[in-house]
């Protein structure tokens, strides 16, 4: 289901070209992101519509990860320390 569609004012010419170009590319790995996921948690026996609640109501289906982005990046501090999520965080819970 698509959402309502947005005109937006993105400064140089080209600009609004770029920044589409980014959304979709983060569509496309997204959507690539949560084929995987959701073939390896029912792969491994968890029913589709509980994996499907669990992405929906967790971090990444309530918007966390887009929320971050202007207290990070606005900011243009791309090497801060220390870092939100560390990736020793990450490794305990894939590993």
């Amino acid at each position: 289901m698509r959402g309502r569609v947005a005109l937006r004012e993105c400064g140089a010419l080209g600009n609004g070209m770029i920044a589409k170009t980014a959304h979709n590319q983060l569509c496309m790995v997204t959507g690539a992101a949560i084929a995987e996921c959701v073939t390896m948690a029912v792969k491994a026996g968890v029913k589709p519509q509980d994996v499907y609640l669990a992405l929906k109501d967790g971090d990444f289906g309530q918007g966390v990860l887009l929320g971050i982005l202007p207290y990070v990046v606005f900011k243009g501090d791309y090497d801060a320390q220390p870092v939100s999520f560390p990736l020793k965080m990450a490794h305990k819970d894939l590993a």
